[in-house]
């Protein structure tokens, strides 16, 4: 990745440049050099990138901005005739200390939905063990305030109506009797789920994490390994397939979103390099 973006950027991968012929030989592949598709100066003079997320039609791109300059934001752009991404909209709000994650859905009139995972910016020990449901989902309404969606036990990774809420172990969703909670889909999955992936209209995939506590010591250096798990979830029918489990964390450590895409799963980590590719069967 680029040397001069030490807080992270947003990197486009072809994923035809990823040869599966030279993995799986424990480390030692030659890195992809990437460069950011978006600067600095695009998110008002500092990126430290968070959740991202792509329109249906691709031609809109929303990113969780935790710049260290302290201006927490969701920055949206739009994608220019030479491919590029041209700023179009910014958000700015103390709350998006603690936005996670971000979609694109038809679902909300094709609005970004953005989760607020806890309510306190700081370290709050009620909010970290899970005691009070504070977290929200906002929508971002250029015409008005959020609506929010409250009661949320660590909103994490969000896919049209359907949320992974860490901290409950399951993935959860408003019924038709209203979304503030009055009415709620739950589906029970192996572990605190991370980011979702949708693979079609019916399920997605998503990072699990069998050990909460773990997945902590090792984000702050007091471990060197953590636990990683993915599965696919049948939304429909609830039905939950493990694929991929690595209880110690010793191919790839700490993951924290899945995408499965036709034959190929990808996974990133919350600290462990570059991504770990799996091919199926």
């Amino acid at each position: 990745l680029d040397p001069a973006m030490p807080d992270g950027g947003v990197y486009a991968l072809d994923p035809a440049r990823i040869d599966i012929g030279v993995l799986g030989g424990g480390g030692g592949e030659e890195p992809i050099a990437l460069a950011s598709v978006i600067s600095a100066s695009d998110t008002g003079g500092s990126l430290r990138p968070h959740g991202i997320a792509a329109s249906g039609s691709g031609d809109r791109l929303g990113l969780i901005n935790r710049g260290r300059d302290g201006a927490f934001s969701v920055d949206l752009f739009a994608r220019g005739d030479d491919g590029g991404w041209t700023p179009l909209r910014r958000r700015v709000n103390r709350r998006y200390c603690r936005a996670n994650d971000l979609d694109f859905s038809s679902a909300f009139g094709d609005r970004a939905m953005v989760t607020i995972d806890r309510k306190s910016c700081e370290t709050a020990a009620a909010d970290l063990i899970g005691l009070v449901p504070t977290g929200e989902v906002w929508t971002l309404d250029p015409d008005g305030p959020p609506v929010r969606m409250g009661g949320r036990r660590f909103p994490n990774g969000i896919s049209g109506v359907w949320l992974a809420e860490t901290r409950d172990g399951a993935l959860t969703a408003p019924t038709r009797r209203g979304a503030d909670g009055g009415g709620l889909s739950r589906i029970p999955v192996p572990g605190g789920p991370d980011n979702l992936h949708r693979i079609d209209a019916e399920s997605v995939s998503v990072a699990l994490h069998p050990s909460l506590p773990r997945l902590g010591a090792y984000r702050f250096g007091r471990l060197d390994s953590a636990p990683s798990r993915a599965a696919r979830v049948n939304l429909k029918t609830g039905e939950t397939e493990t694929l991929l489990d690595d209880p110690e964390g010793a191919m790839f450590s700490g993951a924290t979103v899945a995408v499965l895409d036709r034959d190929r799963l990808y996974l990133g980590s919350i600290r462990d390099e570059g991504l770990l590719v799996c091919e199926g069967p």
